[in-house]
């Protein structure tokens, strides 16, 4: 029982959205809404965003957008 409780609970951390974070992502908002940024679209030079990553926030603003 406690193997599978085990086995479950790594499953559980691999899909946490904290976990990706600790692997280097960021989770972008706009400001003040807090909608998620998918897209450079969703987003215009001069805009406020946040990007949330494992140790804390960075408030931004938007000069430049790159589209790849």
């Amino acid at each position: 029982m406690r193997g599978r409780f085990e086995t479950m609970a790594r499953a559980l951390d691999a899909v946490s959205p904290l976990a990706t974070l600790a692997r280097g992502y960021a989770i972008i908002q706009r400001l003040p809404e807090r909608t998620v940024v998918r897209s450079t679209r969703d987003v215009i030079p001069g805009e406020r965003i946040e990007a949330r990553l494992a140790d804390g926030r960075l408030s931004c603003i938007i000069d430049k957008l790159h589209d790849d």
